[in-house]
């Protein structure tokens, strides 16, 4: 069995009804909306991943269903750390029969000064490939800026290294201790 796997970062894709522009949600252009639906398309992938989707589940599946022919079926997606909303999804042709969030995850900061938890989420589905079983895991760190004081995910504010390197290593030990 082939299973091509894609991931995308589809920068902000908010709906019209989850815009804010105080919050820096502007809705994502029909435009940029047919690009990312044929991108998807061509590239044949059967599985997809995405980052920075702050859109709803709703929005999502209309998405799919409306531009790549209901051929996505199977969508995990689940709460998000981000202030804004912005989550990570997985998009499947073949069934996802176990969904697994690790927003409540804690894990020591890189420096050792502290705790923290993942940005937005460590998303794992299991899937169903024609009986054999596979798991994809995404994610999505914050960018490298300063994190503001009043962030839920970064209490008081964060130095993004400590964050992001405390992220990676938390990743290393979740998907190994999952995947032994």
């Amino acid at each position: 069995v082939t299973l091509n796997v894609g991931t995308y970062n589809v920068k902000n894709w908010f709906a019209p009804e989850d815009a804010n522009q105080e919050l820096g949600k502007k809705p994502k252009p029909q435009r940029e909306l047919e690009a990312l639906a044929d991108n998807i398309g061509r590239s044949g992938v059967d599985v997809v991943s995405m980052q920075e989707v702050g859109t709803s589940r709703a929005n999502i599946e209309k998405f799919f269903a409306s531009h790549l022919n209901g051929e996505f079926k199977y969508l995990a997606m689940e709460n998000t750390n981000d202030a804004r909303g912005v989550h990570v999804i997985v998009a499947s042709k073949y069934p996802i029969t176990n969904v697994v969030t690790h927003t409540d995850a804690r894990f020591p900061l890189a420096d050792g000064s502290g705790e923290t938890k993942f940005s937005r989420d460590l998303l794992r589905a299991d899937i169903d490939v024609k009986g054999i079983p596979f798991t994809i895991y995404t994610t999505h760190g914050k960018s490298r800026r300063v994190y503001a004081a009043n962030d839920p995910a970064h209490p008081g504010g964060t130095n993004p290294d400590n964050q992001r390197i405390g992220e990676g290593r938390a990743i290393a030990e979740i998907v190994n201790k999952e995947m032994k």
